[in-house]
């Protein structure tokens, strides 16, 4: 499985189309949508207070 950020689908088949493998048929490919969940979450304990942060 590989990721490819594009714009919409018709982007993503375009740039795919370039690929050397594909064009002579060694790899196939097939376009699905994927929403990608970015960011993150920092998490701290102080086990003697009993206290946590979140940011």
């Amino acid at each position: 499985m590989s990721i490819l950020r594009a714009a919409s689908e018709e982007e993503a088949n375009a740039i795919l189309s370039g690929d050397p493998f594909i064009k002579e048929g060694v790899y196939t490919v097939e376009v699905k949508k994927w929403m990608l969940m970015e960011g993150g979450l920092s998490v701290t304990l102080h086990f003697s207070d009993q206290k946590h942060l979140l940011r």
